[in-house]
């Protein structure tokens, strides 16, 4: 794909993330903490970063990461129909 193809796309592809109200970016950070204790079992880390507010929240479970990333998007939908609403008003 040529430079300028490549960018057509790049472009495209972030007006339709920006205009895609029921969707968010995230980003996943995930590790093993060393115990304190030798011998027990490392303990799983990670944190969830919505890049749209910059809510972090913090996980210890790795089977929760997307259970958390379910339950931001749904969570915004209700705000963002409400805002749309809004918008609609004010260009009466």
């Amino acid at each position: 794909m040529s430079a300028m193809k490549h960018s057509e796309t790049d472009s495209a592809i972030r007006r339709n993330l920006a205009s895609d109200r029921n969707s968010g970016s995230f980003l996943v950070r995930v590790w093993y903490e060393a115990r304190e204790a030798s011998g027990e079992e490392p303990s799983f880390r990670g944190y969830i970063r919505n890049l749209q507010t910059g809510e972090e929240r913090f996980v210890r479970d790795p089977k929760t990461v997307s259970e958390q990333i379910v339950r931001q998007v749904e969570g915004a939908a209700p705000a963002r129909r409400t805002e749309r609403a809004h918008e609609r008003r004010a260009t009466r």
